[in-house]
């Protein structure tokens, strides 16, 4: 019993042997693709540095160009604000002028009903004086 025991023991050295060599070798090849750590730790925390500021810049830059689209859209707001004011105003002005005129034609209207309610009352009254006053015979001669 105390030999298979060895034997058994000499087999799981082999076996772990055989597993040490197959993850230093796995380590090996992550560390052929791995950028090599030279300087450890310090190393590390600048090229995080590095990459917290190329990412600060990115988003600066993107701010900037954001802001910038913004103020170009306010001015052409502020521009089709101004114009349509001025339309506005200019019809404003063109109601005003309308409105003047319709008022002048009511008028003339109202005094062209006046005048022609007192040349049909004159009319009358002609047809009235005419019917009452005899009629004068003409005479053709030839």
């Amino acid at each position: 019993a105390n030999r298979e025991g060895w034997r058994g023991r000499a087999q799981l050295i082999v076996m772990l042997r055989a597993k040490v060599r197959r993850l230093e070798a796995q380590l090996a090849r992550a560390q052929e693709r791995a950028p090599p750590a030279a300087g450890g730790v310090d190393a590390m925390a600048e090229a995080e540095l590095q990459h917290m500021e190329r990412e600060r810049s990115r988003a600066a830059e993107e701010l900037s160009l954001e802001s910038e689209q913004l103020r170009a859209e306010a001015a052409q707001a502020r521009a089709q604000l101004q114009a349509a004011r001025a339309r506005v105003r200019v019809l404003e002005e063109e109601r005003a002028r309308l409105k003047s005129n319709v008022e002048t034609l009511l008028r003339k209207a109202d005094t062209d009903d006046a005048l022609v309610d007192q040349l049909r009352r004159r009319l009358g009254e002609a047809r009235e004086a005419g019917a009452a006053a005899p009629r004068a015979r003409v005479v053709v001669r030839k």
